[in-house]
């Protein structure tokens, strides 16, 4: 329950149409397709500097919430 309260904002912020459902893909495609995604909508986005920056900070502190769910975090 409390950890329902307090990801209920993300509905706010998440829509359809950003929402990646992969079958068994490696992190690297994973985040390519995420970034290509975004590009829509941020035309002067750096694909592999975005990339490499996920990455990096995939290994630092993981994004998965739950065994099929992982929400990607930048700052």
């Amino acid at each position: 329950m409390i950890f329902r309260q307090k990801t209920h904002y993300l509905l706010f912020y998440t829509y359809p149409e950003q929402v990646i459902f992969p079958s068994s893909t490696p992190m690297d495609e994973l985040f390519d397709t995420m970034v290509e995604k975004a590009k829509d909508s941020f035309p002067d986005l750096k694909i592999f500097e975005i990339v490499n920056e996920l990455s990096s900070r995939e290994k630092s502190f993981s994004t998965r919430l739950s065994l099929d769910l992982a929400i990607p975090h930048a700052y």
